[in-house]
């Protein structure tokens, strides 16, 4: 049920609770800024707000608009640069919200490739929207040259796509899809996939024998485990398997370990959106591939 048909103090608190969620998430965000204190290739909270605005209704938007002041007001920038940013961030995930919502019909358990078709394209596009507004409030507020703005709007638009393709996709898979049944052999191949991915990350990631070699082929190794936990378990364990993955190689690669690293922290930042983001597409589309077939083959059976 959206938080628009619910009592005031219901709106109230999920309204704090996207607040809260959003500005933790923007804070840790923060940390990997690569323009101006602000611009970030590992923006996750625009998933979240996008996803909490589809859950619970866009009347909700105020958490995340004070969530994103909150986050950026401490970073230096004046107030109304902090408030044109909160403008752009809050209209790309209403605007997001909206077309998925009512245009698009977007089933939550993106369970189909026209879902997660449309959810990439209306992610991408309303990206553009806080990308523009924030960078132009950037430029107005003399924070960063014009010159700089053609720059700092791709590396802003790269940061917001990937994290709502990144964090989206795991919460509205997580919170509405319907629990798989829980048996031994799948308990068991589920702890086998996620042991496998961990030891994975730490023979690629762990350590320091991969970096600034240009060795980045060995994080490939990730691929398959992508593939095996979207043809085996669907859109939970495709989504599960790309956050772990990509924050694992993020802070891997903000400590200068793994394939990624090279002489700039800034470059290196580059090189993991370049590899996250088609893993994150790829489990997508082959967890949507999977729910398409169980769905074919439980109809036949009906």
């Amino acid at each position: 049920m959206a938080a628009d048909s619910r009592s005031p103090a219901m709106w109230a608190c999920v309204t704090v609770a996207v607040l809260l969620v959003y500005f933790i998430a923007a804070k840790l965000g923060l940390m990997y800024s690569v323009v101006a204190g602000t611009v970030s290739l590992a923006w996750l909270p625009s998933g979240i707000a996008l996803a909490a605005l589809l859950k619970f209704g866009t009347a909700v938007w105020p958490g995340v608009t004070v969530g994103a002041f909150l986050a950026n007001w401490d970073t230096g920038l004046s107030l109304p640069v902090v408030s044109g940013i909160s403008l752009g961030n809050t209209l790309e995930a209403v605007t997001a919200a909206v077309l998925l919502e009512r245009v698009v019909r977007l089933r939550y358990g993106l369970d189909s490739l026209k879902d997660v078709f449309s959810f990439l394209l209306v992610a991408a596009v309303a990206a553009g929207i806080s990308a523009l507004i924030g960078v132009g409030c950037l430029v107005m507020g003399g924070v960063i040259a014009p010159g700089d703005a053609p720059w700092t709007l791709l590396v802003w638009w790269m940061g917001d796509t990937t994290g709502a393709y990144i964090a989206g996709p795991l919460l509205l898979t997580w919170a509405t899809s319907p629990p798989s049944r829980l048996s031994l052999p799948r308990v068991l191949e589920a702890s086998t996939l996620v042991l496998t991915l961990l030891m994975a990350m730490w023979i690629v990631f762990g350590g320091r024998a991969f970096a600034g070699h240009g060795l980045y082929p060995a994080a490939l190794a990730v691929f398959p485990l992508s593939i095996w936990a979207a043809l085996r378990f669907g859109q939970r364990g495709a989504t599960a398997v790309t956050l772990v993955s990509s924050l694992l190689m993020l802070l891997a690669t903000t400590h200068r370990s793994g394939p990624f690293v090279v002489a700039s922290a800034t470059d290196s930042l580059f090189r993991w959106w370049v590899f996250s983001t088609p893993i994150t597409v790829t489990g997508l589309l082959l967890g949507a591939s999977h729910e398409e077939r169980l769905h074919a083959r439980n109809q036949l059976e009906v």
